[in-house]
């Protein structure tokens, strides 16, 4: 009978002290847990050794959800700080125009200006409104662009013949700023099922950034390799100039502020969503003073 006893007194302790180890560990998992929450950027883990696999399993669980839901938060943090970036590059491209318009009104109030002052005070108030509204359309056309509604019309598109219409409108461009242009196309090159309008705005857009930077040289390529089209923009930039090729589809990013006056910053992005859109691929490059835009499609594709 005593042997008894004693064994049920053993079982009874060894319980006790394995349910004070465990509510033990539960305490400290808890305050461990509090931790974490009060400071997710801290990269912080539930760590102690907890008697029993399953705890120890659940635990370990509990760690990787601990490790998604930092990982959201970082992310959170980086897309917060961007927005508010975007935001203030925006409110600052729109407000530079904007006190130009206001300040010019304030002049043509006064009386001792002459006629041509006067005229030419409206000249710059317009051309100031005309920057403002580019700026306006292309904000809209990005968010139109990222949005889930925005639909292609997928038609047949030959790049050459393209390029060769919208170069043509910007002949003028080009002669006033000295740029050479160099076309190495290939005419014989197939069409591919693209949205039409989609691909003007590209090279359209792509153009501009070039009349913008460019010192004296653009150079526009198209070919065809086995089962891809690639079509390539390369144009040279001053001695001295900087970009951060990293973030040349970044929105409202200008490589060099004294150069891109009426520049929204946003034709490359908005040219990298489009290219996208159509399964192509765009990347950009820079060596030396040479900076280049190459885009892709797969012709096997259409």
């Amino acid at each position: 009978m005593e042997g008894i006893v004693i064994v049920i007194l053993i079982i009874t302790s060894y319980f006790s002290i394995l349910f004070f180890i465990q509510n033990y560990s539960i305490m400290k998992a808890r305050r461990q847990l509090k931790d974490i929450c009060n400071h997710p950027d801290m990269n912080l883990r539930l760590k102690l050794k907890a008697p029993g696999k399953e705890v120890e399993q659940l635990l370990a669980s509990m760690n990787e959800y601990i490790e998604l839901y930092q990982k959201d938060h970082i992310l959170h943090i980086r897309r917060e700080k961007a927005l508010k970036k975007e935001i203030a590059n925006i409110s600052h491209d729109l407000r530079t125009p904007l006190t130009s318009i206001l300040g010019y009104i304030r002049v043509l109030n006064d009386e001792k200006i002459t006629d041509e002052e006067r005229m030419e005070y409206l000249l710059i108030i317009r051309k100031k409104s005309e920057v403002m509204k580019t700026l306006v359309e292309s904000f809209y056309e990005l968010s139109n662009v990222e949005s889930e509604d925005y639909v292609l019309k997928k038609e047949k598109v030959y790049l050459y013949n393209t390029i060769c219409e919208i170069l043509l409108a910007f002949y003028q461009d080009f002669e006033s700023k000295k740029i050479e242009v160099i076309l190495e196309l290939e005419e014989d090159i197939p069409f591919l099922m693209l949205d039409q309008k989609s691909v003007v705005r590209i090279i359209t857009n792509l153009i501009q950034n070039a009349l913008r930077y460019a010192n004296s040289l653009m150079k526009i390529i198209l070919k065809k390799e086995q089962n891809q089209v690639t079509l390539i923009f390369i144009n040279d930039m001053i001695s001295g100039s900087t970009i951060e090729i990293d973030r040349v589809f970044d929105r409202t990013y200008t490589a060099d502020d004294s150069r891109s006056v009426g520049g929204t910053g946003l034709g490359l992005s908005i040219t990298k969503k489009l290219v996208e859109l159509m399964n192509g691929q765009i990347s950009a490059e820079l060596d030396n003073n040479l900076f280049e835009i190459k885009i892709i499609w797969h012709s096997n594709e259409y």
